[in-house]
C-alpha cells in the first residue's frame, strides 16, 4: 500500500492514474529508443513496467498494474532468451529446444496482452456523452487499438512460424472443474511458468537437436520477430501521448466513477467450477416411507470488466439450477426416520460430479 495521498479533492483519481502512467510510458519509450538491440529494448521495457502496483494504489485504490506486470515478466524472459541466442550465435547444433519454446511462449503472452489492451480501450468511448467529444475519443482510441492489434497479429504470425519450424506444439491448458474464487481465464491469472523455466535453464546442458530442414534458419525467424517488435517502442509512445491527453480532458474529472466497464463473460469455456448445494431427501407424493435424494448445483463462470488498461476486474458469476436427482429413490423400513433418507442423500451428494453428469446452463450475461 502507498502513502496517504495529498491530491486536491477536485481532481479525479483517474486523472492522476492516466497522467502518471502516460509519463511512465513516455519514459519507457525513450529508454527503449536509446538501445540498439531488441534484447536491451525488452530489458528496458521490463524494468520500467515492473512493480508499479504500490504507485497505482496510492493514486487510486481501484487501479491495477496487472497489465504492466504481465508485459514486464514476458519482456524480461524474451530479453534473456535473445541474449542467450546471441551468445550462441544461433548455432542450431547446440541451441536448446526449451530455450526456443520459452522465447515463443513469452512472445505469445506479450502479444496476447497487447490484444487485451486493445480490447480494454474500447470502454473509453463512453467517458463523455457529448457527440463531439465522443467522436474525438473514438478517433484517437481507434488509432491506438489498430496499432495494438496489428502488432499482436504480427507477433502471433511469427511465433506460429517458429512453432512450425521447430515442431514445438502449443500447450493446451487442462480444463479446470473445481470451484475457484479466481478466474484462470482472465488477465490476472498466474502466468509464471515461463519465468520458472527461465530460472531453471542451464546453458551447458540440455537438448542438442538440430532444428528445421535444409535451407531453413532460425535466425530468419528471430529477424522477423525483431521487425515485429521494432514498432513496440513507438506503440508505447503513442499510448503515452493518448493517456496524457486523456488525463487533461475535463470529462474525466466530472466522471467520478471512472470509465464505464464493458462487462464480458470471457471465452466460451469460462466455466471454472460447479458446487453441489442444498442436498435434501424429499418425500415421494402419496408415500410416507419413499424419498427422493436431490440437490441443486451452483455453476461458477469467470467474467471480466474491461476498463481502460488499469481498471480490469475479474469476478465470478454464479448460475444455480436444479433440483437434480441423486440416484434412485430411498425406501425406509419399519422404525427408520426421515433422517436416514437424508443421510443417504448426503452420501450420494458427496460422490456427485456435476461437470460429468450434467450439461451446464448457458453462460450468463455478466
Amino acid at each position: 500500500m502507498g502513502k496517504a495521498s495529498n491530491k486536491p479533492a477536485t481532481t479525479s483519481p483517474r486523472e492522476y492514474v492516466f497522467h502518471n502512467m502516460g509519463t511512465l510510458l513516455k519514459r519507457t519509450a525513450a529508454a527503449m529508443a536509446k538501445e540498439k538491440s531488441l534484447s536491451n529494448q525488452l530489458s528496458q521495457l521490463s524494468l520500467h513496467f515492473e512493480n508499479n502496483q504500490d504507485k497505482l494504489t496510492e493514486l487510486d485504490q481501484t487501479a491495477t498494474a496487472s497489465w504492466l506486470d504481465e508485459i514486464s515478466i514476458n519482456a524480461c524472459i524474451a530479453s534473456n532468451m535473445l541474449d542467450a541466442f546471441t551468445k550462441q550465435n544461433l548455432d542450431l547444433s547446440i541451441l536448446r529446444l526449451d530455450m526456443v519454446d520459452t522465447l515463443i511462449q513469452s512472445m505469445e503472452n506479450l502479444g496476447h496482452n497487447l490484444s487485451l489492451g486493445a480490447l480494454s480501450l474500447s470502454s473509453g468511448c463512453a467517458l463523455s456523452k457529448d457527440p463531439k467529444e465522443t467522436q474525438e475519443l473514438m478517433d484517437k482510441t481507434h488509432v491506438i487499438q489498430q496499432q495494438f492489434t496489428n502488432l499482436s497479429n504480427n507477433i502471433a504470425a511469427t511465433t506460429f512460424g517458429m512453432r512450425y519450424f521447430t515442431g514445438l506444439e502449443p500447450e493446451v491448458a487442462a480444463q479446470q472443474h473445481s470451484s475457484s474464487s479466481h478466474c484462470p481465464c482472465c488477465i490476472a491469472a498466474d502466468n509464471q511458468k515461463p519465468k520458472l523455466a527461465l530460472q531453471n535453464l542451464c546453458t551447458e546442458k540440455g537438448i542438442h537437436t538440430r532444428l528445421g530442414a535444409a535451407g531453413e534458419n532460425l535466425g530468419d525467424y528471430i529477424s522477423e520477430l525483431e521487425i515485429d517488435l521494432e514498432t513496440l517502442k513507438d506503440l508505447i509512445l503513442a499510448l503515452a501521448i493518448f493517456l496524457l491527453w486523456l488525463a487533461s480532458q475535463p470529462y474525466l474529472a466530472t466522471n467520478a466513477g471512472g470509465p464505464p466497464c464493458n462487462d464480458e463473460c470471457t471465452k466460451g469455456d469460462n466455466l471454472v467450477g460447479a458446487t453441489v448445494t442444498n442436498i435434501s431427501a424429499e418425500p415421494i407424493t402419496g408415500s410416507t416411507r419413499s424419498f427422493q435424494p436431490q440437490c441443486y448445483v451452483d455453476w461458477d463462470y469467470c467474467c471480466t470488466n474491461w476498463c481502460l488498461l488499469f481498471y480490469w476486474e475479474n469476478f465470478i458469476v454464479t448460475e444455480t439450477d436444479g433440483p437434480h436427482k441423486l440416484g434412485g429413490q430411498v425406501r425406509l423400513t419399519q422404525g427408520q426416520s426421515a433422517t436416514a433418507a437424508k443421510r443417504v442423500a448426503i452420501t450420494r451428494g458427496a460422490a456427485f460430479r456435476p461437470t460429468r453428469s450434467l450439461t451446464a446452463p448457458a453462460k450468463p450475461s455478466c
